[in-house]
């Protein structure tokens, strides 16, 4: 921009010269021109207008826009990558905790089992069998600690952290007041279909005026549309600037004549300039500059309807996973109480240990499924958010007010309209 706008300015230039003729030249010896000359002088040139240099000013502030808009989407994919790497680290940390207990669960079937051996009730089959179990278990465990340590070290990357730096973390529930997602009035819209369609409609206007890959664009465009505008001005369009010069006769040597020594002379003009024919070069650009503004126009189409289509996806799995977290907690909720019954018609020996070790898998399999319902609800939350062009975590209490006010209005406007 600087660069740009430095041609508005006045340029002014300084020069010291020293000249030497031969002296049976004939200038020299008549006298109208010294034979060794030194001389200083200062030239002052000022823009009075020139289309195409205004239009590189107007271009490089468009550009710069555009600079910013890629900043600002670089900005947006960080955040969104740091922080489900974070989310997939506070999962792994469940998990473990999920996995340990489910661990000492089978270390204490291993000991319900031997002391059914020795009182005569099972056979050494079902000791092995919960051994082997025993050992899956610590397997599945060592397998969790390998993706936290894993996914420690992927967010110490993204925060420019020694891989090995341990940190604190802190849990990420539904009900934290950073988000959206932990007023209600939110997942009341959520759980309607009309609302939640009118939802939709909403966060798509709100995610184009926010985009930073549609504001990019939008600047490509205008600064293509300045473009072309200087280009067809260029057949009439001239350019005109001022020059004056002061020179000064430091030193002179003349054979004859009057010397010019010490003389300071100045001279002022306006120029005024337009290229005639360029061989086809101006067409040329002209050309040129609409292929690329309606390559532009297109590729903007694209980028409106890939985020419509982006936010509306990212809507849809909320839509699926939100009441999946009610529905997985029920299920391991379900789950817990088959295997305690199953735990205790196993140890008087009603039921085999196929029973208790299937009731044993399956609620490791819904416990986990209900943990993993609640993070998966929001990174897709987080990833709604990045197609919004925005993150709740960075917004201040009247932010959040501000937007939800926002969506509460639309959805009563649009509603009594339709």
């Amino acid at each position: 921009m600087a660069q740009a706008r430095a041609g508005l300015r006045p340029q002014l230039d300084a020069r010291l010269g020293h000249n030497r003729l031969n002296d049976d030249s004939s200038a020299v010896m008549s006298g109208a021109t010294a034979e060794q000359s030194t001389s200083a002088a200062i030239t002052l040139r000022q823009l009075i207008y020139s289309d195409a240099v205004r239009a590189n000013v107007e271009i490089q502030r468009y550009l710069q826009n555009n600079r910013t808009a890629l900043k600002r989407q670089l900005e947006l994919d960080i955040i969104q990558e740091a922080t489900i790497t974070y989310l997939n680290l506070l999962k792994a940390q469940t998990f473990i905790h999920i996995r340990r207990e489910n661990m000492n669960l089978s270390r204490a079937n291993l000991e319900l089992a031997r002391d059914r051996q020795q009182i005569g009730v099972a056979n050494p089959s079902e000791v092995y069998r919960w051994e082997s179990q025993l050992a899956t278990s610590r397997q599945a465990l060592l397998n969790a600690q390998a993706q936290l340590r894993q996914a420690r070290d992927a967010l110490n990357r993204l925060l420019h952290r020694p891989l090995k730096e341990p940190f604190i973390t802190a849990p990420a529930t539904l009900e934290d007041p950073r988000l959206v997602v932990s007023r209600k009035e939110l997942f009341d819209y959520v759980s309607s279909d009309r609302t939640f369609a009118l939802m939709g409609d909403f966060m798509v206007i709100e995610g184009l005026s926010a985009s930073p890959e549609l504001a990019s664009m939008e600047a490509l465009l205008s600064a293509t549309q300045r473009e072309l505008k200087v280009n067809q001005r260029a057949y009439w369009s001239p350019t005109v600037t001022l020059q004056s010069e002061v020179t000064h006769i430091m030193d002179e040597q003349r054979l004859a004549g009057l010397s010019a020594e010490d003389d300071t002379d100045w001279s002022v003009g306006v120029n005024v300039s337009l290229p005639l024919f360029e061989g086809g070069a101006r067409s040329a650009r002209v050309a040129g500059s609409r292929l690329t503004l309606n390559q532009f126009l297109t590729q903007r189409d694209a980028i409106k309807a890939r985020i419509e289509q982006r936010i509306r996806a990212a809507l849809h799995d909320i839509g699926a996973s939100y009441p999946s977290i009610q529905l997985s907690r029920d299920a391991a909720s379900a789950a817990k109480k088959n295997l305690d019954l199953a735990t205790d018609a196993y140890s008087r020996g009603v039921v085999s240990i196929l029973d208790l070790l299937d009731a044993q898998n399956a609620a490791l399999v819904a416990e986990e499924a209900a943990t993993n319902a609640v993070f998966d609800f929001i990174i897709d939350l987080m990833n709604l958010q990045r197609s919004l062009g925005g993150f709740d975590f960075f917004l201040d209490q009247q932010g959040l007010d501000g937007w939800l006010e926002r969506l509460s209005d639309y959805i009563t406007s649009e509603g009594s309209n339709k």
